[in-house]
């Protein structure tokens, strides 16, 4: 039965699952990598990484109200260039990002889970993978319900490691006489490393069907979402490298924790290991119902096999896609290590960036009377500078990181 969704999401839904998905994948599992390469101005890859977000933001913000469908980049593919061919290559790349974002993010939560837990990290990420599918599988409000609560601990967390962090800056990491070209080189690849965590946006293109008032909450929990999650990268990055140090932070397993460690005389280390897991479990859940609705709406337009353009009857979730994206995500834990998956992972996230921003140019070209909900401020000739700015920067980053890993 392929049915319809329910309208069961509102502005807090929205923009508790950006925020979830967005910090749940980069403080807690990727920030140590970049900064391994940023080291002490691994605030500044923050920074860099923060405003090329929000000018990619801007861009799925108002191509996802103007067609107000699931569909999200193989859609505004379709749409901007009118070639199917082009649309379902994006989707094939998103479909692999997401794949590779699951991945990430679940062995990053086998990482934190071997402190309670004997069992090897792929063991761990494999139990996570299902035990995510089948609270997506059980309906979008039980999914969302985890979330709210698992991001609100989370901004909690975070808000107090940047609070009780102010007071150990150290003002050697604002010195930027010893910035050369290596080092702008090594700040990139930091900011190239946390772009893909948000891939945040991407979940809320793909709950539109199930929004309520969809054309001013899906344009205002980006902005707030992309805004907030902005905010706490900064003040934890700084937090944390004026505590435990650059070099610590990217060795750490559980960063976060070194961090309560250290702040609270270890009385918070628990506490923050309990969010931290929490924080991931959840970022796991929120990708996999956000992939899952994905290949549910592109099955609908194509011959895709297995029904996954079904929503079950009795949950309003798509049973089939689901199942497809657990043994997906399952193989994938045949990957490599965490570095190896998110260098992965960033290349294909941020093309689908740099495809999105020219989607909005092309469409504000070819379509310039088309209606626009939310419309991006900030024109030249009727052309947004944020999403030129976010076509760029996409494809500096492509550059960097292929250079990083293979030249």
């Amino acid at each position: 039965m392929s049915g319809k969704f329910k309208k069961e999401l509102g502005l807090m839904d929205l923009t508790l699952s950006a925020i979830g998905l967005i910090i749940g994948a980069g403080i807690y599992s990727i920030i140590g990598i970049s900064a391994k390469h940023a080291k002490n101005y691994t605030w500044i890859s923050v920074i860099l990484c923060c405003i090329f977000a929000i000018c990619t933001g801007l861009s799925y913000a108002e191509l996802g109200v103007m067609f107000n469908n699931n569909g999200g980049e193989h859609l505004f593919t379709k749409e901007a260039f009118n070639n199917n061919m082009l649309a379902n290559i994006v989707g094939i790349f998103i479909f692999i990002g997401e794949i590779l974002l699951l991945n990430t993010v679940a062995f990053g939560l086998g990482s934190y889970l071997t402190a309670f837990i004997p069992l090897k990290i792929p063991i761990l990420a494999g139990i996570s993978l299902l035990l995510s599918s089948y609270l997506n599988y059980s309906g979008i409000r039980n999914s969302i319900n985890f979330n709210n609560i698992a991001t609100v601990l989370e901004i909690i967390g975070l808000v107090l490691i940047s609070v009780f962090g102010l007071f150990n800056i150290n003002k050697n990491i604002f010195d930027l006489s010893k910035i050369n070209t290596k080092s702008m080189f090594d700040i990139s690849i930091g900011s190239a490393f946390l772009y893909f965590a948000f891939f945040g946006f991407d979940i809320l293109v793909e709950l539109i069907e199930e929004t309520k008032n969809v054309e001013k909450n899906l344009p205002k929990a980006l902005i707030y979402g992309v805004g907030v999650s902005s905010i706490l990268y900064l003040g934890v990055t700084i937090s944390a490298i004026s505590t435990i140090g650059w070099k610590k932070l990217s060795e750490s397993s559980s960063p976060m924790v070194d961090i309560a460690t250290k702040l609270f005389n270890g009385n918070m280390g628990f506490i923050v290991m309990i969010i931290a897991i929490i924080s991931m479990s959840n970022t796991l859940l929120m990708g996999n119902v956000g992939s899952s609705r994905f290949i549910q709406n592109i099955a609908k337009d194509t011959k895709f096999p297995f029904n996954l353009h079904s929503i079950d009857k009795n949950t309003n979730t798509p049973k089939n896609a689901i199942l497809l994206i657990t043994i997906i995500t399952m193989f994938g834990l045949l990957f490599g290590n965490l570095e190896n998956i998110a260098t992965a992972t960033n290349i294909f996230t941020i093309f689908v960036f740099f495809i999105v921003n020219i989607c909005v140019i092309s469409l504000r070209i070819k379509k310039p009377d088309h209606n626009r909900p939310f419309k991006i401020p900030f024109n030249i000739n009727n052309i947004p500078i944020t999403s030129l700015i976010g076509a760029s920067s996409s494809i500096i980053f492509i550059v960097i990181l292929l250079k990083y890993k293979f030249f």
